[in-house]
């Protein structure tokens, strides 16, 4: 008996000895699942609890930019409809549809290729005189329609210039673009002619058909606006010093151009509008994203569009978020009258990448628009400012036999104002040096400094609040020179002042 009970006390202690492990195994093995849950619903609530955060601050800011009375989505953007008879775009688009551009003619695309090989760099050099005589005789249509162009008053391109997230079409702007070289091939040729009046006449087209591309609310078409404008400052820069403004009609040709170039108004309006339509651009874009869709930035980028299926709807809101604060920053920035004080209006912590800006790159598009859209704008501004001076300069010339000493010399009678310098950090007027060999009007430039002219290739200037590096090539102060321009062999560095007097 008492063996047999010593027997099962002994199995009971052994039993007793062997169950603590797997219990505590067990026990271990509940904390864990448990603490995975406490752990997923942490995650759960901080992740709603963020996204309903952000979504707050998103719609209080959306709800902030339309009590402003500014476009909140692409639709806003649709401007009251223009009569025909009253809209230059219509004109624009029949030139581009003229005999010129579009004839199957042999004769005339040989007329056409010849066009195109000019403007590729404006050198009318290669090209024999009959043979530019010949491309502008068969565009004279598109030219008498862009000439009428010029009298109305208001430009509406339609739904064919439409932007959207889901597709851009660039072949209209690319028209225009030609058409806009017709213009300054047609001046340049005039000015050879000796027809100064016609040469302002076709500069003054060319300056008009620029306002008219731009003022469609998108970056896009105020960028290729700003080509327009670009080449139309250079062609000045060529042919003005030799203008022979004298005759009554010239005189008054190269005063209203003046006067064109001066009135700043729709220049600065269709600058503040492109910014205000790329926010409504970007807004559609998420909204693309959130519905499954995608815009072009990410047609062709698979993996792009493979994360982007995946992505949670908070990040998409907190980018969003992000997207808007930066582009706030940009649209005020278009308001300023300088460069420096527009680059303040961006401070630095806005110029960032976006956290997934690898396969995204909406939030940050601010960041990249900087040299090409807020410098650029300036650049042209600078030069605008600087083609009118010339111009008063020319005009000023020839009924004194000599340059002013002093820009102050133009107001009132060839300038109402000398232009201001916008990318001084303050007030200063535009530079000119008028005794040097090579005289020439200037604006300090990116770095802010007065330079006297100098006409060096650099890299790595930056303005005063570090924001912007300039890129090789851009020079030390933006030049416009009153007579030929220098050929400086590359790699010197000598003012603009200096270079031709050794």
């Amino acid at each position: 008996m008492t063996d047999a009970r010593q027997e099962i006390n002994d199995d009971n202690s052994a039993a007793i000895t062997e169950s603590p492990k797997p219990r505590r195994c067990w026990r271990w093995l509940k904390r864990i699942v448990i603490g995975l849950v406490v752990i997923a619903t942490v995650l759960v609530a901080a992740y709603w609890g963020y996204y309903f955060h952000v979504n707050r601050l998103l719609q209080t800011e959306l709800d902030a930019i339309a009590a402003r009375g500014e476009p909140v989505t692409l639709a806003d953007l649709a401007k009251p409809p223009i009569p025909d008879d009253q809209n230059a775009a219509v004109l624009y688009r029949k030139a581009v549809q003229t005999e010129f551009f579009v004839s199957d003619d042999p004769e005339i695309k040989y007329l056409r290729d010849v066009f195109n090989g000019m403007v590729f760099d404006m050198g009318l050099d290669p090209v024999e005189s009959e043979d530019i005589e010949a491309v502008l005789l068969e565009s004279s249509e598109a030219l008498e329609l862009v000439r009428q162009a010029k009298g109305l008053g208001g430009f509406d391109w339609g739904p064919e210039w439409a932007i959207t997230p889901s597709e851009i079409n660039l072949e209209p702007m690319g028209n225009m673009n030609r058409l806009a070289r017709l213009l300054l091939l047609a001046a340049r040729q005039a000015q050879k002619n000796g027809d100064a009046a016609a040469a302002c006449d076709y500069l003054h087209d060319s300056l008009v058909l620029g306002q008219a591309v731009s003022s469609e609310p998108y970056t896009i078409t105020y960028l290729y606006g700003n080509g327009i404008f670009y080449k139309l400052f250079e062609a000045v820069e060529d042919i003005s010093y030799e203008l022979d403004l004298s005759d009554p009609t010239a005189k008054k040709a190269a005063r209203q151009l003046i006067s064109a170039l001066m009135d700043e108004s729709l220049h600065l309006e269709h600058f503040t509008n492109a910014a205000i339509g790329e926010r409504c651009f970007n807004i559609g874009s998420y909204e693309l994203v959130r519905q499954g869709r995608y815009p072009w930035e990410l047609q062709s980028k698979g993996l792009s569009l493979f994360v982007a299926e995946r992505l949670p709807d908070a990040i998409v809101t907190s980018d969003q978020l992000s997207m808007l604060e930066s582009m706030g920053a940009l649209v005020k920035a278009t308001m300023e009258a300088t460069y420096p004080a527009a680059m303040r209006k961006i401070p630095p912590e806005l110029q960032r990448k976006s956290i997934f800006g690898v396969f995204w790159n909406l939030c940050d598009f601010s960041y990249d628009l900087f040299n090409a859209f807020i410098g650029g704008h300036y650049e042209r501004l600078a030069s605008r400012r600087m083609a009118a001076t010339a111009l008063a300069i020319r005009l000023y010339e020839l009924d004194h036999i000599r340059r002013p000493e002093t820009l102050e010399k133009l107001v009132p009678d060839y300038l109402q104002v000398v232009p201001q310098d916008p990318f001084f950090d303050g007030a200063r007027h535009i530079g000119y040096s008028p005794d040097a060999e090579l005289p020439v009007l200037y604006s300090v430039g990116y770095n802010g400094i007065d330079d006297g002219g100098l006409d060096q290739e650099v890299e790595g200037l930056t303005v005063e609040t570090g924001l912007l590096d300039m890129k090789l090539g851009e020079t030390a102060d933006i030049l416009f020179y009153l007579t030929t321009q220098p050929e400086v062999e590359e790699g010197t560095t000598q003012p603009a002042a200096e270079a031709g007097a050794e």
